[in-house]
């Protein structure tokens, strides 16, 4: 009897992976009882048994002859739920055997690769699943769905977007499953999250400017596309120079990953500075802007390449070339590894049973003040 409930189960939970898989494909049918009998070594009669539960449950449509299709009369949130619900694809694994996917756009730079360090340094008995989705929204989609399948009992997510929310992910908003978000939020769901204060970043960036006299502040974006983080970066600088009645924001962005090597930006950028003469300071809006800067003043040289006292943000000593410590820009410093850390600690505590849905965490980030001669530094890029 204990082997039949093995064998029975082993079939629903490989049916569920089936179904999580290939939601939403046209056409797509189900194995035959035969086939799956064959694949997973058990009698048709299990097999059948495992399917009239799935029909019971209207996770699937049989018809004779016609082969078994997934029920797409259900939305993709009321299958999932169904499947978390009904056991099929629940985390029954030994309590040293939990496993946690962490998801991330790309790995490489040194942001990221801090809170990864920080993930893989602070686990204890999780088994750490490391991807990258590359940067596509048509990729994480299908990692989420692919560690759903494996039973992982967490994920780690870095999303690509904030504005174009994958399907899986709407869906895990609405069940307990242990999702947290690192760095970027996505407006409207119930999701715990860790991130930066980017908010309190771009105040430190602006305060110091202002402090220094400086009026008329430039925020330099190469990103036309926002995230959550970008998104509030620009609103704080708007309400922060806001808040100062005499000062005047201006804004300069473009498509920066259109040509790495910023030389094709630079006459649109020069006359625009020309048409601005007063802005005296710059803060960028991320490392991908500052590095462009960096190399847009210097192919435009005097007047512009030592000008404008500027701020980088998500800058850190590790990525400059110069062998004197003293000899840098100012710069804002997320505390990246203290993410990682957060983000662990906190699916820890959600395996553990803790309720996490509304927890948000902020860690606060840091200005370190530079050498007024070293606002144009020279750059180690780390991508």
């Amino acid at each position: 009897m204990q082997r039949d409930m093995f064998l029975y189960k082993k079939v629903t939970e490989h049916l569920a992976k089936l179904i999580i898989t290939h939601y939403g494909e046209e056409g797509y049918k189900l194995p035959t009882e035969a086939a799956i009998s064959s694949e997973i070594g058990v009698s048709r009669i299990t097999v059948r048994k495992a399917y009239a539960l799935l029909d019971e449950q209207k996770l699937v449509l049989r018809a004779k002859r016609g082969g078994t299709r997934i029920n797409h009369t259900l939305s993709r949130k009321e299958v999932l739920s169904k499947l978390l619900s009904e056991g099929y694809i629940s985390q029954s694994v030994p309590e040293k055997s939990k496993s946690i996917a962490v998801i991330l756009p790309h790995i490489g730079s040194h942001h990221v690769t801090s809170i990864l360090s920080a993930i893989i340094d602070s686990h204890t008995n999780e088994t750490i699943i490391i991807d990258s989705s590359a940067m596509s929204l048509q990729k994480e989609q299908e990692l989420i769905n692919k560690y759903i399948a494996m039973h992982v009992d967490g994920i780690i997510l870095y999303p690509v977007d904030n504005e174009i929310y994958n399907p899986t992910i709407l869906q895990l908003s609405t069940v307990k499953f242990p999702l947290i978000l690192v760095d970027r939020l996505l407006p409207g769901l119930s999701l715990p999250y860790v991130s930066s204060d980017h908010e309190d970043m771009v105040r430190l960036a602006a305060n110091h400017l202002l402090e220094a006299g400086h009026k008329h502040i430039l925020y330099f974006d190469a990103n036309i596309k926002t995230n959550s983080s970008l998104s509030m970066r620009k609103e704080s600088f708007i309400n922060t120079l806001s808040s100062q009645h005499n000062c005047k924001p201006y804004f300069y962005s473009f498509e920066g990953d259109a040509d790495p090597t910023s030389l094709s930006f630079c006459d649109r950028f020069r006359a625009f500075l020309d048409t601005n003469p007063r802005i005296s300071a710059i803060i960028t809006a991320d490392y991908s802007s500052g590095l462009h800067l960096i190399k847009m003043l210097s192919i435009l040289g005097d007047p512009y390449a030592h000008y404008f006292d500027t701020v980088y943000l998500d800058f850190n000593p590790m990525q400059f070339e110069t062998a004197a410590p003293h000899d840098h820009p100012t710069y804002i410093m997320q505390n990246s590894y203290q993410i990682g850390a957060d983000a662990i600690n906190l699916m820890q505590h959600a395996l553990s049973g803790a309720d996490i849905s509304n927890t948000k965490m902020i860690v606060p980030a840091s200005i370190v003040l530079g050498n007024k001669d070293s606002q144009s530094p020279r750059i180690t890029s780390i991508v």
